[in-house]
């Protein structure tokens, strides 16, 4: 049991997975403070909720 133990947290160290905000977010957006531009989105024009100063530092 162990060593099956062992072995799974060996290989998660080893194989290398990604999960950022952009995959799992519904809608997002990156933009230029100065010139306003939009550098990145996704789903930008999805009328949404806005969400809570809390919820925002907390994920």
């Amino acid at each position: 049991m162990l060593k099956k133990v062992f072995l799974l947290v060996l290989l998660l160290l080893i194989v290398p997975f990604k999960i950022n905000a952009y995959s799992l977010g519904e809608a997002a957006i990156l933009m230029e403070e100065d010139t306003k531009r939009v550098l990145v989105s996704k789903n930008m024009n999805k009328k949404m909720l806005i969400a809570s100063t809390t919820n925002i530092m907390t994920t």
